[in-house]
């Protein structure tokens, strides 16, 4: 499959997105230390999406070439913004396990307004903006002196914000093609919902002996959402797939099933509260309880996989993001 360097890094993405953003809002909720688990999983997750797509461009070692067109170009916006957050992860790991110092982070936020600076991309308002809650950022550490804990909330919040924006100017790259399939507001539905279910699943799944009920009821309430509006935004796109004739819309149909039939299991078993079963010599027979996180995870990936595998296999007939 030719798309499957896409596939990884469209769901590496959308998982380390979705796990550090609930990490900064339960984070800004509970205001208790962060744990070590999820942030590793999120920065695993993007270095292996961004290392897949490296590996599928047509020739990946001109992979640098494409932000020359960074004015122009939606797919070097996303490459660019893609590796910043590679960054960000990994920094975020390493202040995780090193707390680094006043100075060392404001090193750091200099280096990425300086990269901005340099690129000529501060001419963009977006990347304008970016550029200017860095410089504000470092002159709040200069005079506010954070903690190391704050210094950690700061980096989570960033990765955040640059994750989102990342999300956008990916969605942008396939929005601009032209293929019908991929017009509208549809794309970005379906990646930011995504980013919902993977990575609440996810976040929950390695974090959940730490969260509190109240913590447990917001990240299933989006779940559910996301999942609901999924579904809706589904149906309509589907509809205007069949107004335009797309031979492959009925052909897909069973994978579409599929796709939503792992889903609805991931949302049950993150909702499995756990059963036992009888009692042989004081041992449980039957015991489903804190494994069905494990399970969850499982079937919301498998959900996944086959969700862009439609995406990017079923209905395309072209190449996207080949140098």
């Amino acid at each position: 499959m030719s798309e499957l360097g896409l596939l990884i890094f469209s769901i590496g993405i959308e998982s380390s997105v979705g796990i550090i953003l609930f990490l900064a809002i339960i984070k800004l909720k509970n205001r208790d230390s962060i744990k070590k688990l999820p942030i590793i999983i999120a920065a695993a997750f993007i270095i292996i999406a961004v290392f897949a797509y490296w590996l599928n461009l047509g020739q990946p070692f001109k992979m640098v070439n494409t932000l020359k067109n960074i004015k122009s170009s939606w797919l070097s916006r996303a490459i660019l913004f893609s590796g910043i957050l590679v960054a960000l992860n990994v920094i975020n790991t390493i202040v995780t396990f090193v707390k680094p110092s006043q100075r060392i982070t404001q090193i750091i936020l200099t280096l990425l307004a300086v990269a901005i600076g340099l690129t000529g991309l501060s001419k963009e308002i977006l990347f304008f903006g970016i550029l200017i809650a860095l410089i504000v950022a470092n002159v709040i550490i200069t005079f506010v002196k954070p903690s190391s804990r704050l210094t950690q909330n700061i980096f989570i919040w960033l990765s955040s914000v640059i994750g989102i924006i990342d999300i956008a100017i990916i969605g942008n790259v396939y929005t601009f093609t032209g293929i019908p399939s991929w017009n509208g507001i549809g794309t970005f539905i379906n990646f930011y919902t995504s980013v919902i279910l993977i990575g609440g699943i996810l976040y929950y799944s390695s974090d959940y002996r730490y969260q509190t009920e109240k913590s447990k009821k917001f990240i299933g309430t989006a779940i559910f959402l996301a999942f609901i509006i999924q579904i809706v935004s589904e149906v309509f796109y589907r509809y205007n797939l069949s107004t335009l004739g797309t031979v492959s819309a009925s052909g897909s149909s069973i994978l579409v099933i599929l796709k939503y039939l792992f889903a609805v299991f991931a949302v049950i078993f993150f909702f499995w509260k756990g059963i036992s079963g009888k009692k042989y010599n004081g041992i449980n027979l039957i015991r489903v309880g804190n494994e069905a996180k494990l399970l969850a995870v499982l079937f919301i990936i498998v959900s996944a996989i086959i969700s862009k595998y439609l995406f990017y296999a079923v209905f395309i007939t072209t190449k996207i993001g080949e140098i």
